[in-house]
């Protein structure tokens, strides 16, 4: 597997792949992070989220990939002490293996479906171009066994969801633990108009049943492929 590493933040990643592109988008992920915040990063990719949120003061990250490949590199990203240009990020980076715990899992759905076009990218739900994708068997857990297994109770703080379309089938109202105070939700679309109906169900019932705030509305159908939210519990 070729890699590449990145200059600014030492990570390894795999080039001609979104790879990259999550690296540079997860500085979003540094509004939602506390001193000594826990977090449960769900579709912990190669490990930029659970880097931003050490390098912000989490005490430790449960970083939960469920892709093979994928999860490999996020392991050699957490065992390398690499410096890089920032004094800063030097010395939060030193620690990463330290606070971050990877657990090569996926949530709710127990088959991925590589992207037969890039190889690398997967969905944990079947689209219209899964039927000639190859189907990964991954462990998969429950959003209550992954809290209950890796956290005490009164954590996590913090849940980062990024995990591929099978974030509607999460039971949030039920598994979603009363600590949890912040979560940082990708909701995906992008060639399943069906599933923005079921992103705004989403929105609604954080929103309306749950007690969270959101940052942003989810846009209208066909404006977006992806949209990104924080939602923060009020109180």
């Amino acid at each position: 597997m070729e890699l590449a590493q990145d200059p600014i933040t030492g990570l390894f990643y795999r080039p001609h792949t979104w790879d990259l592109d999550s690296i540079r988008r997860d500085h979003d992920v540094a509004r939602c992070i506390e001193p000594g915040d826990h977090v449960l990063d769900l579709g912990a990719h190669i490990g930029a989220s659970a880097r931003v949120a050490v390098i912000h003061g989490a005490a430790n990250v449960v970083a939960v990939e469920p892709h093979p490949d994928t999860f490999d590199i996020l392991m050699r990203n957490l065992e390398a002490n690499v410096p890089i240009p920032f004094e800063a990020e030097v010395i939060s980076w030193a620690g990463l293996g330290s606070r971050v715990m990877a657990v090569e899992a996926a949530v709710a759905h127990s088959v991925l479906y590589e992207n037969p076009r890039s190889q690398i990218g997967h969905t944990t739900m079947q689209k219209p171009w899964t039927a000639k994708a190859r189907a990964i068997p991954v462990t998969a857990y429950t959003l209550t066994a992954l809290q209950d297994e890796y956290f005490a109770p009164g954590q996590p703080r913090v849940i980062l969801c990024d995990i591929e379309g099978a974030e509607y089938e999460v039971d949030w109202q039920r598994e979603l633990r009363a600590c949890v105070q912040v979560l940082f939700m990708e909701f995906h679309y992008r060639f399943m108009p069906a599933w923005h109906a079921k992103a705004v169900e989403l929105e609604r019932l954080f929103t309306q049943e749950m007690g969270f705030v959101g940052s942003d509305p989810v846009p209208p159908l066909g404006m977006a492929h992806n949209s990104t939210h924080v939602f923060r519990r009020l109180g």
